[in-house]
C-alpha cells in the first residue's frame, strides 16, 4: 500500500469513530450559569477557535488552540465530521484560516512563524501539502511574530497574514504580510496596529483588527500601506467580510458589540450592542465568530461568555433574540440550506465531572479533561422559547434581594491558588465538604480555620477559571478577556505564547509607559473599580512586578 493510500484510509478510520450526541438536560457550569446545548456534537480536541467555509460552503474547517490541536473538516450541511489532522507539540495552530476555491487551505502556526497548505479534497479529506511558508520576525523583536489571521485576494494569488505578536523590541506595534500564495515568496511586511488577530480582504483593500486600541486599520493591498484607521469598539477580535453588501462586520469582544463598516466610505455606519437590555449594563458577553444569513438580513454572533448566538436583525440594527448553545462558543458557520449553524465551542457541552464516566485517553490535568465541540444547531423560527431559556440559563432577570449593608466598613481580600475547599476546609462539620479530601487540615492551617470561623465560610461557590492565568483574571476582574482565555491555553499547550496575564505584556508593565495592556477586560480590575468609585484601598503586591534597575523608564 502507498504512503497516500495508508493516509486515507488512517483518515476514513477516524472519521468513522466519530463520536456524537444530542444534549437533553441542562448543565450546570463552575460559573453559576448554565447550558443547554441544542442539536448534535462532536468532538474535534481542545479549544477550537476560529472556522473558515470552502468558497463553495460545502465544508467547515475547524482549527483549535491549546494541548490537542487538529483540523477538522466537516459537511456543513449534515453535521458530519469527514477528516482530521493532528498538529502533535511543538507544531501548533494559531486562529488562521484561509480555503481557497481550488481546494487549498492555509492555515497559520502561530509560533513558528508559518503557514501551512493543505488540500481539501473534494470528498472533504484533507491533504498536507508540506510546502509552509515561512513568515518570520525581524531581527531584535525578540519572539516570533506568532502567525494570526490570514486572508487572500479575490484571485487567490496573494495571501495575506496578521503577525500577532508585539514586544519592546518592535515598539509594541505589530505587522502584517503579503506572499505569493502559490510560490510562497513574501511581497512586504507592513506595520500594522498592535496585536492584530483577524485580518479581511475586500476589493483591493485589507482589513486588520487592532485588539489591543480598539481599531481597524485599512491597508493597500498592493503595498501594504495604511489608509485610514477607523475606532470600533473595545478589543475588537473577529472580522466578517460582506463583499456583496459592501459592508465589514467587527466583533468587538470587550464591549459586547459589533461595529458595521462601510467599506466604500471607509467609516463606521453602525454599532449594535449585543448584550442583553435585562443585564442592567453589566458587560461580559464577548462576541466573537460571526456569520451571515443567506440573504443578508440577519447576522448570527457567537456570544462566548452568554453561552449562546445572537442574531440580529441587521434593518432594525437590533438583537431578535439569541439561540442557547454549549460552553464558550468561539467561532460559526451557515449550513449549505442556510437553515442551521455551525457552532464551535472552546469548552464542550459536557460538564467537568472528574468522577464520571471515562470518555477517552485524554489525562488528568484541567486544561485536558476539557473537550471542544462543534454542534450543528437548527435556527429556531420562532427565537422566544430559545431566547428565555438563554436568558434563564444567564441568570438574567432574576430578581435579586435588595442588598442592606450590616456594618461592613473594610473588606480584606487575600487569594490563595491551587488548592479546592475540600483540600483545606473538608474537615470543617459546619460546611458542606469531603473530609477524606482535606489534605490540610486544621492542625496544618489553623489561621484559615480560625478566620472561616471566627468570619465567614463560603462552602459552595466554584471555581470559574481553570489555571492560574485566566484564575488571577477572575479573582481580581470578575471575567477574562477574550486574549486571556486563548492565549492561556496556548501557553499552557506548550505552543510558544508567552505567559502574559498578570498586569504586564510580555514581561512589560506597558501601562507604566502609557500603552494599554492588551489583556486586561475592558471593565478593569477591583483597583479600578474602587478608584472610579472612589473607594480607598491598598495593594499588598497584586500585580508587583521588579524592574531592571538599568530600565530608566521606570
Amino acid at each position: 500500500m502507498d504512503s497516500r493510500r495508508w493516509w486515507l484510509a488512517g483518515l476514513l478510520l477516524l472519521g468513522g469513530g466519530v463520536s456524537a450526541w444530542v444534549q437533553k438536560a441542562d448543565v450546570p457550569l463552575p460559573t453559576g450559569k448554565a447550558i443547554t446545548p441544542t442539536g448534535r456534537h462532536v468532538s474535534v480536541g481542545s479549544y477550537p477557535l476560529n472556522m473558515v467555509c470552502t468558497p463553495d460552503g460545502r465544508y467547515a474547517i475547524v482549527g483549535n488552540v491549546g494541548s490537542r490541536q487538529y483540523l477538522s473538516v466537516f459537511d456543513t450541511q449534515t453535521g458530519e465530521k469527514l477528516s482530521q489532522w493532528e498538529f502533535p507539540r511543538p507544531e501548533g495552530l494559531y486562529f488562521g484560516l484561509a480555503a481557497r476555491r481550488d481546494g487549498t487551505l492555509f492555515v497559520s502556526k502561530g509560533a513558528q512563524d508559518r503557514i501551512a497548505r493543505f488540500l481539501v479534497a473534494r470528498d472533504g479529506l484533507l491533504g498536507n501539502l508540506r510546502r509552509d511558508i515561512e513568515d518570520p520576525a525581524p531581527e531584535g523583536w525578540g519572539m516570533p511574530h506568532h502567525v494570526a489571521g490570514l486572508a487572500l485576494s479575490e484571485d487567490g494569488k496573494i495571501l495575506f497574514a496578521a503577525n500577532n505578536q508585539a514586544t519592546d523590541g518592535s515598539g509594541y506595534k505589530s505587522s502584517i504580510s503579503a506572499f505569493d500564495a502559490d510560490t510562497g515568496v513574501k511581497r512586504y511586511e507592513a506595520e500594522a496596529p498592535a496585536f492584530p488577530l483577524a485580518i479581511a480582504a475586500m476589493g483591493d483593500r485589507l482589513y486588520v483588527a487592532g485588539e489591543r486600541d480598539g481599531v481597524v486599520t485599512v491597508h493597500r493591498q498592493a503595498d501594504g500601506s495604511q489608509v485610514a484607521a477607523l475606532k470600533v469598539g473595545d478589543q475588537p477580535a473577529y472580522l466578517l467580510p460582506d463583499e456583496r453588501g459592501g459592508r465589514l462586520f467587527v466583533a468587538n469582544s470587550g464591549s459586547d458589540s459589533v461595529s458595521v463598516v462601510d467599506a466604500k466610505a471607509a467609516k463606521v455606519s453602525a454599532t449594535i450592542l449585543v448584550r442583553p437590555a435585562e443585564a442592567h449594563g453589566i458587560p461580559g458577553v464577548t462576541p466573537l465568530g460571526l456569520a451571515l444569513s443567506k440573504d443578508g438580513e440577519r447576522l448570527f454572533v457567537a456570544l462566548a461568555d452568554m453561552n449562546a448566538v445572537a442574531v440580529v436583525d441587521l434593518g432594525r440594527k437590533a438583537v431578535e433574540g439569541y439561540i442557547p448553545t454549549g460552553w464558550y462558543p468561539t467561532s460559526l458557520a451557515l449550513s449549505r440550506d442556510g437553515r442551521s449553524l455551525l457552532v464551535a465551542c472552546a469548552k464542550g457541552v459536557r460538564p467537568r465531572n472528574p468522577n464520571g464516566k471515562p470518555q477517552g485517553k485524554l489525562g488528568q490535568y484541567i486544561l485536558n479533561i476539557i473537550e471542544g465541540t462543534v454542534s450543528l444547531v437548527p435556527i429556531p423560527k420562532d427565537l422566544r422559547s430559545a431566547t428565555a431559556q438563554v436568558l434563564r440559563n444567564n441568570r438574567i432577570g432574576v430578581k435579586l434581594p435588595e442588598f442592606h449593608n450590616p456594618g461592613i466598613e473594610h473588606v480584606i481580600y487575600v487569594i490563595k491558588e491551587n488548592r479546592t475547599y475540600d483540600q483545606v476546609f473538608g474537615d470543617l462539620k459546619q460546611g458542606n465538604g469531603d473530609p477524606s479530601l482535606c489534605f490540610f487540615p486544621r492542625e496544618v492551617t489553623p489561621n484559615q480555620h480560625a478566620l472561616a470561623e471566627r468570619f465567614g465560610l463560603l462552602d459552595n461557590f466554584y471555581d470559574c477559571a481553570e489555571v492560574s492565568a485566566d484564575g488571577w483574571n477572575w479573582s481580581t476582574a470578575g471575567m477574562v478577556s477574550a486574549y486571556t482565555s486563548r492565549n492561556t491555553v496556548t501557553n499552557y499547550g506548550g505552543r510558544g505564547r508567552k505567559y502574559d496575564f498578570e498586569g504586564t505584556t510580555n514581561g512589560m508593565p506597558v501601562e507604566l509607559l502609557g500603552i494599554r495592556d492588551v489583556a486586561a477586560p475592558s471593565s478593569g480590575y477591583i483597583w479600578d473599580l474602587c478608584a472610579r468609585h472612589k473607594v480607598s484601598y491598598r495593594n499588598y503586591g497584586f500585580f508587583v512586578m521588579q524592574a531592571d534597575a538599568d530600565d530608566k523608564r521606570f
